[in-house]
């Protein structure tokens, strides 16, 4: 899928679970779905999305990230190029 210049995704913030846009893939993710970073250790480890915080509460992190699959193991296919660029916040 590609998309053109100027496409924007809403940034939802807070329990979003019982709006009227949610999916489940919004959902957090634990478990077998859990992504992993390294710590300050510099070991990898499952990253735990324990909670939604308030929707009032001011963020102070945003974590993006990219990815060719959503949550299910990927076999890379020799050819296929994830190209990323010119990605922007507007808030």
């Amino acid at each position: 899928m590609a998309w053109t210049a100027g496409h924007r995704l809403p940034i939802h913030y807070g329990d979003i679970t019982k709006q009227s846009f949610y999916k489940p893939f919004m959902g957090l993710l634990n478990g077998s779905k859990a992504y992993y970073a390294y710590n300050s250790k510099g070991r990898l480890v499952p990253v735990r999305e324990v909670g939604w915080d308030p929707a009032d509460a001011t963020p102070t992190h945003v974590l993006l990230m990219a990815s060719t699959s959503c949550g299910e193991p990927f076999v890379i296919t020799e050819g296929i190029t994830l190209d990323i660029d010119n990605i922007s916040f507007v808030y």
